[in-house]
C-alpha cells in the first residue's frame, strides 16, 4: 500500500507511523488533511460514487456540521462467499444524541461526512481499543454539532469470518 501512495508523488499529503491503533492515525490524518469536508473509511470499506456529492450539497443546504446516511454489511465468509447484507436505515433522528444513548440503530462512520470545523473541537481518544467511534459522536454531539440524515444506502461496511476488533473486543 505504501509504495501505491508514493507512486502519486506530491498529489497525496501522508505519514507512515509505527502501527498506534485507529484513533491516533485518525487523529494524525485530521491535523493532515486541508478540505473543507471529511471523510472517515476504513481500509476494508467502501463507498457508492456519488455518495460524497450528494452529502455536502445537503451540508451547504441546511448549514450542518455532519450528515449520515443508510448503510450495509457486506460479509466476506470463509469459503470464499460474498453475501450482500439488508441496508440498515438509519432514519431520521430528531435527537441524535439520545438515539446513540438508546443504540438506536445509530450509523458507523462510512455513511457520514463532516465538515472540518466541527471536527478542529474535538479529538479520538487514543486510549480506547473498540467503540471509538461512538465515543467520537458523543463528542461531536457534546460539542454542538448539528447533524442531519440523507436517506439512501451510500456505504458498505465489509466484515470478514474473523469478526472485527469491535465484535470480538470484550472491554
Amino acid at each position: 500500500s505504501l509504495e501505491i501512495i508514493k507512486s502519486y508523488g506530491n498529489k497525496l499529503i501522508w505519514r507512515s507511523t509505527e502501527n498506534q491503533g485507529a484513533n491516533k492515525a485518525r487523529n494524525l490524518g485530521l491535523s493532515l488533511a486541508t478540505g473543507k469536508y471529511i471523510q472517515y473509511l476504513d481500509a476494508d470499506d467502501y463507498l457508492l460514487p456519488d455518495k460524497i456529492a450528494k452529502q455536502v450539497a445537503l451540508l451547504q443546504r441546511k448549514l450542518l456540521d455532519f450528515v449520515y446516511g443508510d448503510w450495509r454489511y457486506q460479509n466476506h465468509l470463509s469459503s470464499g462467499e460474498i453475501v450482500l447484507g439488508e441496508i440498515r436505515v438509519c432514519g431520521d433522528k430528531s435527537d441524535f444524541l439520545r438515539s446513540l444513548l438508546a443504540n438506536d440503530r445509530w450509523s458507523n462512520l462510512a455513511p457520514m461526512l463532516f465538515t472540518r470545523s466541527i471536527l478542529d473541537r474535538v479529538t479520538w481518544d487514543k486510549s480506547l481499543p473498540a467503540a471509538q467511534d461512538r465515543d467520537y459522536l458523543f463528542s461531536l454531539m457534546l460539542a454542538g454539532a448539528k447533524c442531519g440524515y440523507l436517506p439512501g444506502c451510500d456505504a458498505i461496511y465489509r466484515l470478514h469470518d474473523g469478526g472485527s476488533v469491535s465484535t470480538t473486543s470484550k472491554l
